[in-house]
């Protein structure tokens, strides 16, 4: 595994390579890179997660997880088309505010702020699998003029993490496979996992075509994940005080709850015809905030 360091510097050079590409307008490297991540890379990190770890732990989490998604799920759609209407930018900050960045940035962060990635591990890993079926569900009624209930379904029924977690889940309790995985999954695991920086380049490239400022929809996204996600994160952790959740647990969820957008969106956006810079645009602006909030954070939540 890189350290963070090396995390860094890798991020920087596929950052500044996407906005030399984006710059000179050659997409090609974008397009292939975002379809190896969202057909390849990330379905297996989401196999491996649901079949390979324990779920004894992780009750809390997933509980967070599930409800925020289910509960963001009809509120955006609801506020979104109230507020904006439809369209290829609503489409894309619909999926830019219910789709985070769980497990890139949070995670080296919870290892740096912390020394522990687990629980930030885990969210990113429950949250995908709860989001899968919601990302093509909010692209198609955000995006297009009149979604069919038929486009919807197919969206849905062949999203690539939807069939992952189809997959896993069908392994997992069918199967019944034994911990820990045998190798050389774990190693390829590890390799997929780094392989996530690489989405700097696709953040790079839409950023250098991007015309920065802003705008309803980047707004809209701004709100939603400063304000709006951190509260509702707030509420749920309240909700199940009882479960005795470890400070560090919780220090996590909150890191969590106010990520910007995962630069996944940037795929998604190609895959349905979206608002690529909305995209961009609310990353760049939220992420330097959320890195600040996250030191906030640890200075209330000590290790």
């Amino acid at each position: 595994m890189l350290s963070i360091q090396e995390r860094l510097v890798l991020s920087a050079v596929f950052f500044v390579a996407g906005l030399v590409l984006g710059r000179r307008g050659v997409r090609g490297p974008s397009k292939v890179l975002g379809k190896v991540l969202l057909y390849v890379v990330l379905p297996y990190l989401m196999i491996y997660g649901i079949v390979y770890t324990s779920m004894t732990l992780v009750k809390s989490v997933t509980l967070v997880a599930v409800a925020y998604v289910a509960i963001s799920a009809v509120a955006i759609p609801l506020i979104y088309l109230k507020l904006l209407g439809r369209g290829p930018g609503v489409g894309a900050a619909m999926i830019s505010s219910v789709f985070p960045n769980v497990g890139f940035l949070p995670i080296p962060l919870m290892l740096l702020l912390y020394g522990n990635p687990m629980p930030a591990v885990l969210y990113a890993s429950m949250y995908n699998v709860a989001s899968a079926p919601v990302i093509p569900v909010l692209a198609s009624i955000g995006g297009e003029a009149k979604p069919t209930a038929s486009l919807i379904i197919k969206r849905v029924l062949t999203f690539p993490f939807t069939v992952a977690a189809i997959v896993a889940f069908t392994i997992r309790f069918t199967l019944h496979p034994a911990l820990p995985a045998p190798p050389p999954l774990p190693l390829i695991k590890d390799v997929f996992s780094e392989a996530n920086i690489a989405s700097f380049l696709i953040v790079g490239d839409a950023i250098a075509r991007s015309r920065f400022g802003f705008r309803r929809e980047v707004l809209a996204v701004m709100g939603w994940r400063l304000l709006a996600s951190p509260v509702m994160h707030l509420g749920l952790l309240a909700a199940i005080a009882s479960l005795n959740l470890p400070a560090v647990w919780v220090a996590g969820i909150l890191i969590e709850s106010f990520m910007p957008p995962a630069t996944m969106n940037l795929v998604y956006a190609m895959m349905y015809g979206l608002d690529e810079e909305v995209v961009a645009v609310s990353i760049a602006y939220i992420t330097p905030i959320a890195l600040g909030l996250s030191v906030l954070v640890r200075f209330l939540i000590p290790a």
